[in-house]
């Protein structure tokens, strides 16, 4: 079996989900609150908010998106999709 050389697309998912952190980060209660209606979502989402804000540099923002995906229900996912 070969090597595959999967750096490009490592950059590329590093880019995404960079550019996710930086959109949610400035997300307000209001447009959360708009974007999802259950209170139970919201405050999911908001956990997701807060790893990434409390993460010091982009990996760590980026290590706490993608540990945070795995957890959240389908429509906070469908959310963050959104941002991609």
């Amino acid at each position: 079996m070969g090597r595959y050389d999967l750096s490009e697309e490592a950059k590329a998912t590093d880019k995404e989900l960079s550019s996710l952190a930086d959109k949610l980060v400035l997300l307000s209660d209001e447009k959360i609150a708009e974007l999802l209606p259950k209170r139970a979502d919201q405050e999911e989402l908001k956990r997701v908010i807060d790893a990434v804000s409390l993460a010091s540099n982009s990996n760590a923002k980026r290590t706490a998106i993608a540990e945070n995906l795995e957890n959240v229900s389908e429509v906070v996912r469908k959310v963050m999709k959104a941002f991609m």
